[in-house]
């Protein structure tokens, strides 16, 4: 089984990084799009039927918390993963997400949590 994933960030480095970190892994088979603008995000979930949403979360922005409240009401099965740079609990988005990791922890434990989330053991 194919799981779409979506990758939305600003960053190209971290995009291509990310990107090339789940493309080549042997556990879970993934297609996977980019998206650097948040206005982007819903086309691109409709046209390739996403799975996975994974969100770079440099810093607290309230547009993109909005936009993760409308998707997780949008698209219910929809499974969202935030990246952060501090272990900062965010009240109102943590309720909101399956999963958030640390930026230095991502190759450590992404696959981990997409496994968890896909429940593949």
């Amino acid at each position: 089984m194919v799981t779409n994933i979506l990758i939305f960030s600003s960053y190209h480095l971290f995009i291509t990084a990310l990107k090339g970190f789940l493309e080549s892994n042997n556990e879970i088979e993934v297609r996977v799009n980019v998206v650097m603008e948040n206005s982007e995000i819903i086309t691109v979930i409709n046209n390739y039927d996403i799975d996975i949403l994974l969100v770079d979360f440099d810093i607290y922005d309230e547009e993109i918390v909005n936009s993760i409240k409308f998707l997780k009401e949008y698209k219910k099965n929809l499974k969202i993963i935030i990246f952060v740079f501090e272990d900062i609990d965010y009240p109102n988005l943590n309720n909101l997400v399956d999963a958030v990791i640390l930026k230095e922890e991502i190759y450590i434990k992404l696959i981990g949590e997409l496994k968890n989330i896909l429940g593949i053991k």
